[in-house]
């Protein structure tokens, strides 16, 4: 099972935001990649646990920072339910997209699947639900590809 880490840095001063550790598989049904995030200092700052089916689709999404939680799928467009760090309130959303995108490195592995990039392939248009950290707020977005 390939492992790593990924260092994470500010993509306007280059400022280290700290490492990404991870692990990945490809299996049968798909993909699976799971990781733990730290500040430069060490400390534990969320995790990011992703699956996809054959066809690069979300099947299983579980973010966690700052004590929040989003878990999503894809479900008649993508599904997913926020929950504040108490657990006492939760957002649902749904919107007609394609993949979850955020700050992980997995995003840009998963989207990659997505789109089946091929050399000479036309450039074609996706559309992502973005999460940001930390407060792991959704917002939709469209993104050419391929990159």
């Amino acid at each position: 099972m390939p492992r790593g880490r990924y260092s994470l840095h500010d993509p306007h001063d280059h400022t280290s935001l700290g490492e990404e550790h991870f692990h990945c598989a490809p299996g049968p049904s798909g993909w699976r990649y799971v990781s733990q995030r730290t500040t430069p200092s060490g400390e534990h700052t969320g995790s990011v646990d992703l699956a996809l089916d054959e066809l690069g689709r979300p099947v299983r999404l579980e973010l966690h920072a700052a004590g929040w939680q989003v878990r999503g799928a894809a479900l008649d467009g993508l599904t997913w339910v926020r929950t504040d760090p108490a657990g006492e309130h939760a957002a649902e959303g749904n919107v007609r997209a394609h993949a979850f995108t955020g700050t992980s490195p997995a995003f840009l592995v998963a989207t990659a699947r997505l789109l089946r990039l091929a050399p000479g392939a036309p450039a074609i248009r996706v559309r992502l639900v973005a999460f940001t950290d930390p407060v792991l707020a959704p917002g939709p977005s469209t993104a050419p590809g391929p990159w």
